[in-house]
């Protein structure tokens, strides 16, 4: 019986201290979370291509682009969620060609003449 009453008397204490135990570590992962994308950059990143920070706003910027001539190309009609999923896909894709590809393509310093132009253009 003296077991239970130490128990009840203590048990509020032990509460208390679940919770203020709870309560700073909510508040200690919230400060270590916004810590965090302080130092590591924006909390829209969405890739790193290349050394390059890709946003989440870019992304979705190339995907309306995409979405626009879409509708362009079909009358005008809203695609549907295939037709979305691809672009989508091309978007990300397009992405990493703007980063990667062309780069190397300067980089190695690459180029279509004139001549070579026609010729792609006439067959």
């Amino acid at each position: 019986m003296a077991i239970i009453e130490k128990i009840r008397t203590r048990a509020g204490v032990l509460v208390a201290i679940v919770i203020g135990i709870s309560l700073l570590a909510f508040i200690l992962g919230d400060f270590l979370e916004s810590g965090r994308l302080l130092f590591s950059g924006s909390r829209y990143e969405i890739a790193r291509i290349a050394g390059k920070s890709i946003s989440y706003q870019e992304y979705q910027q190339k995907v309306d682009e995409i979405t626009e001539i879409y509708k362009n190309n079909s009358g005008g009609g809203s695609p549907d969620e295939a037709a979305l999923e691809s672009i989508r896909d091309q978007a990300w894709r397009d992405l990493i060609q703007d980063n990667v590809v062309n780069e190397e393509i300067d980089r190695l310093g690459l180029t279509v003449s004139s001549d070579e132009l026609f010729d792609m253009i006439q067959d």
